[in-house]
């Protein structure tokens, strides 16, 4: 989790350029190589802003929350939530951890006897 000071792919910066950089390049082929990638996000989907309005506006998404094989198997409904930005120029961001819900692998079971009982009596 963290500022990276790099975007994946030319779609995550607004008014940014649309080429694909070397920046880019090396800090894709560095989470592929470490075998993560960003867990589900909700929120800013822009989490940096050059603070500027109108067509001199820059935004761009250089803040990440990564999970690798390991994570996705104990928390795979889990989120990274971004906030809106305060004094800073970067969202803030949560995780939200989300363990599946163990089952209790006992089954229902009836007994006869409760029958008799008058509480259950209709």
């Amino acid at each position: 989790m963290g500022d990276f000071n790099v975007s994946r792919h030319p779609q995550e910066q607004l008014n940014g350029s649309l080429k694909i950089s070397k920046a880019m390049t090396e800090f894709n082929d560095c989470l592929n190589s470490i075998e993560v990638d960003d867990i589900r996000s909700v929120g800013r989907f822009f989490t940096w802003s050059k603070k500027r309005d109108g067509v001199y506006a820059i935004n761009k998404k250089l803040d990440r929350v990564l999970g690798n094989w390991g994570w996705y198997q104990v928390y795979n409904h889990s989120y990274a939530q971004f906030h809106n930005p305060g004094v800073s120029d970067h969202s803030s961001v949560s995780v939200v951890l989300l363990a599946p819900r163990r089952t209790s692998s006992k089954p229902f079971k009836f007994l006869n006897f409760w029958t008799k009982t008058v509480i259950f009596w209709v």
